[in-house]
This record gives C-alpha cells, structure tokens and sequence, in this order.
C-alpha cells in the first residue's frame, strides 16, 4: 500500500471537502467530549465536511477493537432516499470486507420479532431493497432487524459489536450548512465502532445500485 502525505495552505474544511472530489473514502476523529457549543458558530469539522463531501465519510470516535475475523457491517434503513444510498454503500462495504451485512429498521409503535421478514405494509420497501441487494451481491449474508425502538437506540445497540455502522446523511448546497441529520449527528457520537456517513447518489451500473467505491488492488 502506498502512503502519500501532501501539505495544503487553505481552511482544513474547505480542503478536505476539496479532496473529496477525488477520494474513494474520507477519514476523520470525532472528539466526541466536545459539546456543538464547543465548536463555535461554523459548528464541528466533520459535520461540515459530511454535509459537503462527494465521497462516503467515515468517522472515528474512539480505538477500534480489532479482530481477526469480520464481525459485520450494520446500516439503517428509514424508507428515505438516503436509506436507500446507505443502503447500497453498506453492502459494498460488506463484500469488500467479506462480511455479512444486517439492515436495521426502527418501528417504535409494534412490537416486532429481530429477524422476522413478516412485513408489515408500511415496512415491505425495506424487503424489497434487501432482495435487491442479496441479488447484486449473492455472498453477502443479509439480516433484517425490526426494532421496537427509536432510531439512534436501534443502531446504537446492533453496533455491538460490528465493523462499521452505515447511516444515510443530509447534503446541502448551502456553504455554511452543518446539518448531517439528527439520526446521523446522534449515531456518530455514540457508536462503539466507526461510522460511515453517506449522502451522496452515485451510478454503480455494474450492479444497478445507486452507490459504488473504487476498490484497490
């Protein structure tokens, strides 16, 4: 693997999103002891260079727990059309890693079985998107998870332990936005593991999915 270093004179955030362009995957550290306030009127770094980046960003609060086999990538799934990104980018993430892959759906209001795919209507997209997803990538295990509880509690808790969570992210056109999402912002300080932010629609038309990333030799 080669390691390239490269010395930039403008405003960090404004390089990095800059970079984005290019890059397959950004990668930041999140100081999650920092309250917003902390961070002063332009907000946090990462928040702004997620909301702006052409590349999934993955953020890093904490050591990771390394271990000698995959245990797995996690996405949430909301019935958006950035569910839907996430969606995609996680199970890319989970064939380049060999890794299985569990779709988290929240539903506060029933009380449903984890890992049932008894559907019931409101929910039977999030069926359809993982049938399409088990069919361009066949060696990807797949597991639902349909949680009675709210969002960031449902991810939070499938994250222990796994590899990467994936969650679908706001994007803006506006130069000063911060707003990642209130699912998202909430996720990437409270995971155990790394987060993957996603916002971006990008073609895979090799496997007709609305995400795909460069994979090196």
């Amino acid at each position: 693997m080669a390691v390239t270093t490269q010395l930039l004179g403008g405003q960090v955030r404004d390089e990095l999103i800059r970079l984005t362009g290019t890059a397959a995957l950004l990668v930041l550290g999140v100081d999650r002891t920092k309250s917003p306030a902390a961070h002063g009127a332009l907000g946090a770094i990462e928040n702004r260079v997620a909301v702006h980046a052409r590349c999934p960003v993955v953020l890093v609060s904490r050591p990771p727990e390394l271990s000698a086999k995959p245990s797995g990538v996690v996405v949430g799934w909301s019935g958006s059309e950035v569910s839907q990104i996430a969606l995609a980018a996680a199970a890319a993430e989970a064939s380049m890693r060999r890794a299985s892959l569990s779709v988290v759906t929240a539903n506060p209001v029933r009380s449903l079985a984890a890992q049932s795919r008894t559907v019931p209507p409101d929910r039977a997209d999030v069926l359809r998107a993982v049938t399409d997803i088990e069919r361009a990538y066949p060696r990807v295990s797949v597991t639902l998870h349909y949680l009675d509880a709210e969002a960031v509690e449902s991810l939070v808790r499938e994250a222990r332990p796994t590899d990467l969570m994936v969650v679908g992210s706001h994007t803006s056109a506006d130069p000063i936005s911060i707003r990642t999402g209130p699912v998202a912002t909430a996720v990437m300080l409270q995971a155990p593991c790394p987060v993957m932010l996603v916002g971006q629609l990008v073609a895979d038309t090799a496997n007709n999915l609305a995400y795909t990333r460069p994979v090196g030799p």
